[in-house]
């Protein structure tokens, strides 16, 4: 079995070179190169089917890689730390990329995933630097942590339909990512999965998503506005944390847990719909009231007194606007008016 590399030396090609693997160093239809570590181009030849475990790790000067269709599975660590490589086909053949296979590519500039891999596994284009475009097939169903963590290169993301779970720290660290497309059938956002995704405008969570994770947008400076349908439950802690662009969030009916810190830091805030069932928040939930413009508002709206006990744990903030049509005694919202340190009440009328 052999393979061919051109080696470039001073701006010159010189002459294609084969290079022998003994039976001992790979089996049959199945490739490892990881005793060679000084080449440029390489063309797999056909037949091969298995790039094996580490077959390309930390080969100082690969630039380029040409996989015949032949191959089935790009094992893990496949091309780990391959700084230099530019440039990479994965064919239609293959069903598998295993994890870090691309991991620390930091001249990788695009890559499209075949339509027969399910699933993009932990940390498989990790610390991909360079990476500005890349391709996601409907066939994936799930997207593993870290698996796009640090492409600080990285634009936009079109997640198919048919991915159902998008793993802790997936698109962490993302800094150029403008726009990210989420369908339906996505079912939770793990923790940290945009954390720091800087350049992250708006998104919308669509009604199959029940969970939205522990920091999973924190310090997304640029998020203007977020847009929660449907199903949500649950609210992790400081999942919006520091997102100091966002004007206003409405929280669906069914949220039933806002966790520490879920917005805090968000000091463009103007605007909070709670939705009147929630049964748990958080200390620290929203701003306090040294970082809200006066012009904050949250809205909640109340079926029973308990309530103004709990307002005073949770140090939130509050100007009900729509008690009166609660048929809520004068006495409990002067109260309430004394909890949340407002003054002047004036009845709501829409």
């Amino acid at each position: 079995m052999f393979y061919l590399i051109e080696p470039l030396e001073n701006g010159e090609k010189q002459e294609k070179q084969e290079i022998y693997i003994d039976e001992k160093e790979a089996a049959p239809n199945q490739l490892s190169f990881n005793f060679i570590t000084d080449f440029f181009h390489v063309t797999i030849p056909e037949g091969v089917k298995n790039i094996w475990r580490r077959a390309f790790a930390d080969s100082r000067f690969l630039i380029s890689v040409k996989i015949p269709e032949s191959v089935t599975e790009i094992e893990c660590q496949a091309f780990f730390r391959c700084r230099l490589l530019e440039s990479v086909n994965i064919p239609k053949s293959v069903t598998s990329i295993g994890k870090s296979a691309f991991f620390d590519c930091g001249s990788l500039k695009s890559i499209t995933i075949p339509q027969n891999v399910s699933t993009i596994q932990q940390n498989t284009f990790m610390d991909c630097l360079s990476l500005s475009s890349v391709v996601i097939p409907v066939g994936v169903e799930t997207i593993e942590a870290r698996a796009f963590k640090h492409c600080s290169s990285l634009i936009s993301v079109i997640i198919p339909g048919g991915v159902t779970g998008i793993g802790m720290s997936a698109f962490c660290g993302c800094t150029s990512l403008v726009s990210v497309t989420i369908p339906e059938g996505v079912m939770w956002i793990e923790d940290i999965t945009f954390e720091e995704c800087n350049s992250l405008v708006s998104m919308t969570i669509p009604k199959s998503v029940i969970s939205i994770g522990d920091s999973s947008f924190c310090n997304c400076v640029s998020m203007e506005s977020m847009v929660i349908l449907g199903n949500v439950t649950y609210i992790g802690d400081c999942a919006f944390y520091g997102c100091r662009s966002l004007t206003s969030v409405i929280i669906p009916e069914g949220v039933n847990y806002i966790g520490r810190c879920a917005f805090y830091g968000c000091r463009s805030l103007t605007s909070v719909i709670i939705p009147e069932d929630i049964t748990d928040i958080q200390e620290m939930a929203f701003p306090n009231h040294t970082e809200v413009k006066r012009s904050c508002v949250v809205f909640w709206s109340i079926k029973n007194h308990s309530i103004c006990d709990d307002l005073s744990k949770k140090r939130v903030y509050i100007i009900f606007l729509a008690l009166f049509r609660q048929n809520i005694p004068e006495v409990v919202i002067r109260a309430i008016m004394r909890i949340v340190k407002v003054n002047v009440l004036k009845p709501y009328i829409a």
